[in-house]
């Protein structure tokens, strides 16, 4: 990849560098972990647990303290990718062929970063650092597939019970009024999140990425506007970027090879009522023939809501999806699930052709 940002070789292997990247790399999935580790020319042993692959890279590390470096570009390949909620744009450089070949040109990209005072990002890697507001931190640009990314952190934590650590139930006692009481301690378990949001704009196909991680209680709409104000001169102005219409791919996604609907809920054009339509089990609401006429019935007369749906991906999982297209002002993707970036790609270029 012919990239103006920096890779990692010159990142420190201090003990605290290495705690922390092995941390942070553990929050992924294992079979991802290998598929990126493999990647990096690493090779581990198959089917191990996550508590005993630690430990090989940590013996592999002690070993070869160098390639420090590989485990954090896998680390830096898996995160942002699934468990996120997506906005979709589409840019096309309406009329403009000649800013289209300057997006296109390495030379032009790092004088327009320095002329927005944003050289900085693109001479800094992503780096294991964890603040405590949403920060931009970097950008990436890379000239052989035209595409721009740039990334912002913020530390975050996910809490959730513990009942086994719970210590045992206290006598009781008698308190100051003579009241039989006693003290109850409930266990829950704190983990680190590196929370990882991207603007993502692949500059050859027009498509834009706002990807923020999926946690209860965000604002997600709050966080888009910001992204979208940080970046003001470096990129077009927000209103030359289509918004994709999600509410259009749920009303537009038919029977086909590559999805299955297994839920879609409609908003009448009349009166605003909504119609839910379930599959039953995990099959497709085609499988009913009696469902699937109703639908084609109604279709016209009403917007899309919400969906649920599983896009296919060749050799891979399905990735499960979350259409929300209620608010015109909120169409967005939810992705459940910790993904590779080739099948989250993959998934919403395809949602792409069905939102125009």
């Amino acid at each position: 990849m012919d990239s103006i940002s920096l890779n990692a070789d010159n990142h420190k292997n201090s003990s605290e560098d290495r705690s922390l990247l092995l941390a942070l790399l553990a929050s992924h999935k294992t079979e991802l972990i290998d598929e990126q580790l493999k990647e990096q020319g690493i090779e581990m042993r198959k089917n191990l647990s996550k508590t005993d692959l630690l430990a090989r890279l940590n013996i592999y590390l002690d070993n070869k303290p160098e390639e420090l470096a590989k485990i954090f570009a896998a680390l830096n390949n898996l995160e942002g990718w699934g468990q996120q909620q997506i906005y979709l744009y589409e840019y096309r450089f309406p009329g403009s062929r000649v800013l289209r070949d300057k997006w296109q040109d390495r030379q032009w990209v790092k004088h327009h970063f320095q002329m927005n005072d944003m050289a900085e990002l693109l001479a800094t890697q992503r780096s294991l650092a964890l603040p405590n507001q949403l920060t931009l931190t970097s950008a990436q640009y890379c000239s052989n597939k035209p595409s721009v990314r740039f990334v912002w952190i913020q530390k975050r934590s996910n809490v959730s019970r513990a009942k086994s650590q719970d210590p045992d139930m206290p006598e009781w006692r008698k308190n100051e009024d003579s009241i039989p009481e006693r003290i109850i301690l409930r266990a829950y378990r704190e983990t680190l999140v590196r929370d990882i949001t991207s603007f993502d704009w692949d500059i050859a196909s027009g498509l834009v990425m706002i990807m923020i991680r999926k946690l209860q209680k965000t604002d997600y709409v709050e966080v888009r506007d910001k992204m979208w104000t940080e970046l003001q001169g470096v990129i077009p102005g927000r209103d030359e970027f289509r918004t994709l219409s999600i509410a259009r791919a749920i009303k537009t996604l038919d029977q086909n090879d590559e999805v299955v609907r297994t839920k879609l809920r409609y908003r009448s054009t009349e009166t605003g009522a909504t119609i839910t339509i379930s599959s039953a089990g995990q099959h497709d609401i085609s499988a009913d023939s009696v469902v699937e006429g109703a639908r084609a019935g109604f279709i016209d007369y009403v917007n899309g809501y919400r969906g649920d749906v599983r896009w296919k991906i060749e050799g891979a999982k399905d990735v499960v999806l979350d259409l929300y297209g209620s608010d015109s002002n909120d169409q967005r993707v939810g992705i459940k699930a910790q993904r590779n970036e080739k099948d989250v790609r993959h998934a919403l270029q395809r949602i792409k052709s069905y939102c125009t």
